[in-house]
């Protein structure tokens, strides 16, 4: 099913995601490259381009993060995960290689056991 945004409704469109808690990626220009990154409002996108010079890998795979926390106090250890760390997340113009890897990442990320960080950020 295909559908079409006018140009002139994109930024509504961005406004409210962003009123619903969504985090919005899409392509910025950043001198001479155009990369995925957040953006604020649909001012700050640039559609004229081919592809980005970077992967939505980045968003769904973070180099590193915080999945547990510790504290030792006296003779007890406890442990707590951390919250908050998925946000909802919408992607505009990412390559089209790299939105038909996710359902493909899903399974390995979900074959033997489940990867929550993976899945919540899906």
């Amino acid at each position: 099913m295909e559908k079409t945004l006018k140009k002139e409704k994109f930024n509504s469109l961005i406004t409210g995601l962003k009123d619903q808690g969504y985090k919005t990626i899409a392509p910025k220009k950043d001198s001479n490259l155009v990369m995925l990154d957040e953006v604020q409002s649909a001012d700050e996108i640039h559609l004229d381009h081919v592809q980005t010079n970077n992967s939505i890998k980045e968003f769904f795979l973070p180099k590193t993060e915080k999945i547990l926390s510790y504290r030792i106090e006296k003779n007890k250890v406890s442990m707590e995960e951390p919250e908050g760390f998925a946000v909802k997340t919408v992607v505009f113009g990412s390559r089209p290689c790299d939105a038909a890897s996710l359902p493909i990442m899903d399974k390995v990320f979900n074959w033997d056991c489940t990867d929550k960080f993976w899945v919540q950020r899906r």
